[in-house]
């Protein structure tokens, strides 16, 4: 699944990518518009087609494919039956979004998506022949979806770590200890699939970034400071909060 999820997000970026770079030219390279208003009304009219494209995906080919998939896939590790949303009908309509979303130039977020559809590919491989006592053991199954999580979400954001710390979140009512590892296990031949495929496949970034070297100084103290103080509001927030749940069951009166 590592290395699906690898193939798959750099799918993703170059069918954005493509989009995009299409919507564009078509503005740019059509003569019959010598105007910059006129142009602008052919990008306005091309981006409300792509966003029309994008909407009818959920609104007529089918509900499943609306929002990020990750809400529906909290409900499943938490022992809901709603299998449906990883269904791979689900599929081509959920690409098809994500794509005229981004070609509209909507900053929908890839991560999410990206997780959703390796999940899809994840549930239908888990009923394919060797692969079927998966998913029969609701154990394997859900350490499976877990690992694919912490690949799509490693892979979307380019942060193997963060992901593998998303799927515990994500499924923070029982996380099975041993998951770690093979999540980590299967981020890692993800990012390094990803990794090198960028390296061999030339495709322009839809943002460029250059940032200046860094060198560490007295100001990495303020930050220590900064991150102990957060921590020590949230722990007191925490704190309060459990209080109050606690004072609100044992007071005689109902409070709000």
């Amino acid at each position: 699944m590592g290395i699906i999820t690898a193939i798959l997000s750099a799918l993703i970026d170059y069918l954005i990518v493509f989009t995009l770079n299409l919507r564009n030219s078509f503005v740019k390279e059509t003569d019959f518009l010598d105007s910059e208003a006129l142009r602008f009304v052919l990008y306005y009219i091309t981006g409300f087609i792509m966003i029309t494209i994008s909407t009818s995906m959920g609104g007529f080919v089918t509900p499943m494919a609306d929002g990020s998939g990750i809400p529906e896939l909290k409900s499943i590790l938490s022992g809901a039956n709603t299998y449906r949303y990883l269904d791979m009908k689900v599929f081509l309509p959920k690409l098809v979004g994500v794509m005229t979303a981004y070609g509209a130039g909507l900053p929908v977020g890839k991560a999410g998506p990206l997780i959703h559809l390796a999940t899809m590919i994840a549930h239908s491989l888990m009923k394919k022949g060797p692969f079927k006592h998966m998913d029969h053991n609701y154990s394997m199954k859900r350490s499976v979806l877990t690992a694919t999580i912490a690949c799509g979400m490693g892979s979307g954001l380019g942060a193997p770590i963060g992901g593998v710390i998303f799927s515990m979140e994500l499924v923070y009512g029982y996380f099975n200890v041993s998951n770690i590892f093979k999540s980590l296990y299967t981020v890692g031949w993800s990012f390094v699939f990803l990794s090198f495929m960028k390296q061999q496949i030339s495709m322009d970034p839809l943002v460029k970034t250059e940032f200046e070297h860094y060198e560490f100084g007295s100001d990495i103290f303020s930050f220590v400071i900064l991150g102990a103080l957060a921590g020590l509001i949230i722990g007191i927030m925490l704190k309060l909060t459990i209080k109050l749940i606690y004072l609100r069951r044992t007071l005689p009166w109902k409070i709000l």
